[in-house]
C-alpha cells in the first residue's frame, strides 16, 4: 500500500506551495529512487495545478461519501483499504522492471476489453506516460494511431513482480561514484 499511500500524502503536499514542499521531499524522498522520480515528474507547475484541483474533488467525493456511509463507515473504509492494496500492487507491475528515470519506460499490458475499461484502459500504460494529456477513454485509440504494441499479461506481470527486487542497472546505482 505504500504507492497508494504516497499518492494520497503527494495529494496533500501539492495542495501547499512548492517553494514549501520541494525542499521536504528532497530531504525525505529523495533516497529512494521510485519517489524521487515521481515528485521529480508531478512538481511542474502545470501538473500540480491539475492535481490540486483533482484532490479538491477527490476530497469533497470521500467527504459525501463519509456523510452518506453513516453507520456503515466500517465498510467504506475496508473497501478503501482493499483499493489502495490494489492500487499499489497493480501500479508497481506497470514499472516492475524498467528503467525509473525514463518516462516513456512503462509496459503495456494486455487485458479484456471489459477488463481494461473497468480499469480505466490504464493497461496502456506506456500510452498514458508518452501522452499524459489523453483522456482515459481515448487511450485505446491513441495507442492504435500509435502503432505500439502489447508486452505480456497484466495478470502474469502482476505475478512477475512478486519474485522481489531487482538490482538497478549501472547507470541507476546511486552509490556509484560518476
Amino acid at each position: 500500500m505504500g504507492t497508494y499511500f504516497l499518492e494520497v500524502l503527494g495529494g496533500f503536499l501539492l495542495s501547499l506551495p512548492l517553494s514549501f514542499t520541494s525542499p521536504i521531499t528532497e530531504k525525505y524522498f529523495s533516497k529512494f529512487p521510485v519517489y524521487k522520480t515521481f515528485f521529480k515528474q508531478i512538481q511542474k507547475p502545470e501538473i500540480v495545478q491539475e492535481l490540486r484541483i483533482d484532490s479538491i474533488l477527490i476530497l469533497i467525493l470521500f467527504g459525501c461519501a463519509f456523510y452518506l456511509c453513516g453507520p456503515n463507515t466500517v465498510f467504506l473504509i475496508s473497501v478503501l483499504i482493499l483499493r489502495g492494496w490494489i492500487v499499489s500492487f497493480l501500479d508497481h507491475s506497470y514499472h516492475y522492471g524498467k528503467e525509473l528515470e525514463d518516462v516513456n519506460s512503462a509496459y503495456n499490458l494486455y487485458l479484456p476489453k471489459f477488463f481494461s475499461y473497468l480499469f480505466l484502459n490504464f493497461n496502456y500504460h506506456r500510452v498514458h506516460h508518452r501522452f499524459p494529456g489523453c483522456s482515459w477513454n481515448r487511450l485505446p485509440i491513441q495507442f492504435k494511431n500509435s502503432n505500439d504494441s502489447m508486452d505480456l499479461s497484466l495478470w502474469i506481470q502482476s505475478i512477475r513482480q512478486l519474485s522481489g527486487l531487482l538490482i538497478l542497472p549501472e547507470k541507476s546505482d546511486p552509490h556509484k561514484s560518476i
